[in-house]
């Protein structure tokens, strides 16, 4: 439990395991909202550090910030850090003062972070209204982000403007799979450098709200790894803007008729786009494909390739056309078949029609 502004922990490789039933059970609080001791606190971990709080079931969080302005930093080299939970693994909640309280940061910084939680809907980061600056950075190849089954990565409260919050997640290098949300009037921008990010049902939900959704080297994946296996096509949102670059978004599962909507704008880049199709040369019906819905605009910043599968063994029959990517907005960029598409005397070209599509 750290709190006041000059107040500092410094921890090597540290186990720390708590029970109770207390909403207070935390392997690490950081700050205070009372009088002695106001203020943040700042803690580094510069070796291995396991926080187990799975026998806290009525725990705020196994890491709890409750005061803006906080710092944990575990991202030296040598950091490591393993996040169990009974509830959320990270929460942010912080007050600030009044007097300074627009110009803090909070800090969450780490090297090689792996999250869990045993809770079904649990949260692997939580952000509270009213966070003025919580920035999340997290790197390294061992780094594993998966939420549970009815929780986010990232669930970003704010239901008016007077509430909202402000949260900047750096991912690099490691994995991440299932959904983040966000309030409407809140700004969650979210940054993926060198990373995987697998999408993935959440009880039914479908849906990952941002503002802003850069991928820079990375990949997309499409799909629901539990859907393939049953041989259901995916459905997912991604409600906000999108700018990628050197990029994959993957589709392609051996499943066509998924559908991937972008409720927002896109930027083109370099992209290479997988993608399942069924060609029959009978048109769209008995022929069908993985599609893309792009309500916004797309601005082209590079070629974008296209990847197509053919999954149909058989020749097609006659000429077709198929709506592969369907733009509400201006469209700008410029998407190209990265390898021929030919099948029994056809071929199938990707062309961009009047109206955009």
């Amino acid at each position: 439990y750290i709190s006041g502004g000059d107040s500092q922990v410094h921890l090597k490789d540290s186990n720390i395991t708590i029970s109770g039933a207390g909403s207070r059970a935390n392997a690490i609080l950081l700050g205070k909202t009372r009088a002695t001791g106001t203020g943040s606190g700042k803690l580094y971990s510069t070796g291995k550090m396991v926080l187990d709080t799975t026998a806290s079931t009525n725990s705020s969080g196994a890491v709890d910030i409750i005061w803006q302005g906080a710092l944990l930093d575990a991202d030296a080299d040598t950091s490591s850090t393993i996040i169990k939970s009974a509830t959320d693994g990270i929460r942010i909640s912080g007050s600030a003062d009044t007097a300074t309280g627009a110009n803090v940061t909070t800090k969450t910084l780490f090297n090689d972070l792996v999250v869990s939680t045993t809770k079904t809907t649990g949260n692997l980061v939580t952000v509270a209204t009213g966070q003025k600056d919580y920035q999340l950075r997290v790197r390294g190849d061992d780094s594993n982000l998966t939420a549970a089954n009815d929780g986010y990565i990232l669930n970003v409260a704010g239901t008016t403007a007077s509430n909202a919050s402000k949260v900047t997640m750096n991912f690099a290098d490691g994995y991440m799979q299932g959904l983040v949300q966000k309030g409407t009037p809140s700004t969650s921008n979210i940054n993926l450098t060198d990373a995987t990010w697998q999408l993935a049902n959440s009880a039914g939900k479908t849906t990952a709200s941002f503002s802003n959704l850069n991928l820079i080297d990375s990949r997309l994946v499409g799909y629901d790894q539990a859907y393939r296996t049953a041989g259901t096509a995916s459905n997912f949102n991604l409600q906000g803007n999108i700018v990628a670059k050197n990029s994959q978004i993957d589709m392609a599962n051996g499943i066509a008729g998924e559908k991937l909507t972008i409720t927002g704008d896109y930027t083109t880049g370099n992209n290479t786009w997988l993608m399942d199709s069924f060609l029959t040369g009978q048109g769209q019906g008995p022929s069908y494909t993985d599609n893309v819905k792009i309500t916004g605009n797309v601005i082209n910043k590079g070629f974008d390739w296209v990847w197509v599968n053919n999954l149909n063994v058989a020749d097609p029959t006659g000429k077709e056309s198929i709506l592969m990517y369907d733009i509400d907005g201006t469209s700008n960029g410029q998407f190209l078949l990265q390898r021929r598409v030919v099948k029994g005397g056809y071929e199938y070209l990707l062309n961009q029609h009047a109206d955009g599509d």
